[in-house]
């Protein structure tokens, strides 16, 4: 992860320097107590999956910082993460990259507020479906990854929690797709509307 993020700011002209301090801030934010699913696996799968799903043409550069940066800030109890996720991306980011690439890479990060985009927006396709990869997952994977959900808010009630959670996997299914992009679509929207309805059969046990 490390030499990946490194290789990144190497190509955009960052100080090796500064890149590893960054990088050190970064995986410090990641790696906090209580995070059992939005961790830096999490951003690792998310490039791994742009690396290799094709896509339609888009700024690489732009959403890669966007998954690095998405999550940054992250607390259940809080309803403002992606805004302080964003402004945490201006506030590193700002001193080394250019204004029109910080900006857009706090656009992204904003996308992911309501998890939609205009259909022009390539970028947004593109980081808005890797983040929602998982749910595409086979089923073994897909089980892991509600119970580190259910970790992230063992603080909430039990039947709060499947009440909640019941909503948010409902408007998911009912979305006439989950996945934006057409080669995320053909690969894995079957799976994750199955996973989607699995979850929600046990929830509503």
């Amino acid at each position: 992860m490390k030499d990946e993020w490194l290789a990144l700011m190497a190509s955009l002209g960052v100080d090796e320097a500064a890149a590893v301090a960054l990088y050190a801030d970064l995986a410090a934010h990641y790696e906090a107590d209580g995070r059992y699913y939005h961790n830096l696996s999490h951003i690792h799968q998310m490039l791994q999956t742009i690396h290799s799903m094709p896509a339609d043409d888009y700024d690489v550069t732009a959403v890669q910082l966007a998954v690095w940066f998405h999550d940054a800030i992250y607390d259940p109890r809080a309803a403002d993460n992606e805004v302080q996720s964003a402004a945490y991306a201006r506030q590193v980011l700002a001193p080394h990259l250019a204004p029109e690439l910080v900006a857009e890479v706090e656009r992204l990060i904003l996308l992911t507020i309501t998890h939609d985009t205009a259909a022009s927006d390539a970028n947004g396709r593109v980081l808005l479906d890797a983040d929602l990869a998982t749910l595409g997952s086979d089923p073994a994977t897909y089980d892991q990854y509600g119970a580190a959900i259910r970790r992230e808010y063992a603080w909430v009630p039990e039947d709060i929690y499947r009440r909640e959670r019941a909503k948010l996997l409902t408007r998911f299914l009912q979305k006439e797709h989950i996945f934006n992009c057409a080669a995320f679509r053909d690969e894995l929207e079957d799976r994750a509307r199955q996973n989607l309805r699995r979850e929600l059969v046990n929830l509503e046990r």
